[in-house]
């Protein structure tokens, strides 16, 4: 049975989450994270094939630093490949889309996580990642008591583990 996209992009979360682990300086900043999951996105056969979208311009599925309907950029999403065709670039419908946090030190205030996850609230067909990579594992505790708090009604935990919280709406 072929794997679906969203499939492939939980398996490249565990992946990153897995590096992180065992390995937390490999990742000096959060873009490097966020280059190395777009590297595993892109080495997944699912995501290897191009398309043309309505503009004619030449694509992948895999963006990062694309707007939002917000118009604020989201990390890496995944672009609809039924859809791709029908829409110009600037305008596609994203299948999922993936915000990730690096923390090296304590910082999680609830409204500039608040500020952070409203970007992506607006496009109720995109499944939603939220990946938090937390350095001083220490923090995690007080972090996830918070996120359960704040966490919309409709997310769940994904993966959880000493050193990062992944989860999806």
């Amino acid at each position: 049975m072929p794997i679906s996209y969203f499939d492939a992009v939980e398996q490249c979360l565990g992946e990153l989450i897995q590096q992180f682990e065992q390995n937390q300086y490999y990742f000096y900043s959060e873009w490097d994270a966020k280059y190395f999951f777009y590297y595993l996105l892109a080495s997944k056969e699912i995501f290897k094939e191009g398309y043309t979208t309505k503009d004619n311009k030449k694509t992948g599925l895999i963006h990062t630093e694309y707007p939002s309907i917000s118009r604020l950029p989201v990390d890496i999403v995944v672009f609809d490949p039924k859809t791709l065709t029908n829409h110009p670039l600037k305008k596609q419908r994203v299948l999922c889309q993936i915000e990730m946090k690096l923390w090296k030190i304590r910082h999680y205030k609830p409204e500039r996580e608040k500020n952070y996850r409203d970007r992506l609230r607006a496009d109720t067909q995109a499944r939603k990642y939220f990946v938090y990579l937390i350095r001083k594992p220490a923090y995690k505790d007080e972090f996830r008591e918070d996120l359960l708090k704040h966490k919309e009604a409709n997310e769940s935990i994904l993966i959880e583990n000493k050193v990062a919280i992944v989860t999806k709406i």
